[in-house]
């Protein structure tokens, strides 16, 4: 008799834990397929506060392929959790740093987050270098921070003649990456050598 209850413990674990993970797994596709049925549209775009049309297109399979195909869009989006089918028109930034804790202090000491906190608002996110929707390990050759891809990364802002001058700090009689791309390492690069020194 003892040796019956024991079993229907274990079978008792075993439904929930089987509850426990596919449940969730299951409203986790419904949530995503949801923000799908916009998101997958091309055309979707919003104007930002500066008055450019930004696009809110996401590449369901580039999506699937990065390192956070395995949380929910409201693993990142916490405000769309108490979503039913529409969202408010702007929503609050995502906060890496609620996953991403160690990574989220070394930047908190970066010159980027202190001109933030200047109120330079347009000094880099987390997502200006490595991207929204499609992040890839640094050893990816998609990845924005790969060092064969650092240079056009960090040029998106710091080739920029107007932005280089606009913002204090950054040297003005220097274009960072304009002199990194003249370097031997930066000429390296181009040419596809990994192990190059990159940024």
């Amino acid at each position: 008799m003892g040796r019956e209850k024991g079993k229907l413990w274990v079978l008792a674990f075993v439904l929930l834990a089987l509850i426990i993970f596919l449940v969730p797994a299951k409203l986790r596709a419904v949530e995503d397929s949801l923000c799908f049925e916009c998101h997958s549209d091309k055309q979707l775009v919003k104007v930002d506060d500066v008055g450019r049309e930004v696009s809110l297109y996401v590449d369901k399979a580039n999506w699937e392929n990065s390192v956070h195909a395995d949380i929910s869009c409201v693993g990142c989006h916490t405000d769309l959790e108490i979503m039913k089918t529409e969202h408010a028109e702007k929503l609050k930034p995502v906060s890496c740093g609620q996953c991403h804790e160690a990574v989220d202090k070394v930047y908190q000491g970066s010159l980027h987050a202190e001109a933030i906190r200047r109120g330079v608002q347009d000094s880099a996110h987390c997502s200006d270098c490595h991207g929204t929707h499609y992040v890839y390990p640094k050893g990816h050759i998609m990845s924005r921070v790969n060092p064969m891809n650092l240079e056009e990364t960090c040029d998106r802002c710091h080739a920029d003649v107007a932005f280089v001058k606009e913002h204090r700090g950054i040297p003005d009689r220097v274009l960072p990456g304009l002199v990194y791309k003249e370097s031997v390492h930066g000429r390296a690069v181009k040419r596809g050598i990994e192990g190059a020194a990159s940024l």
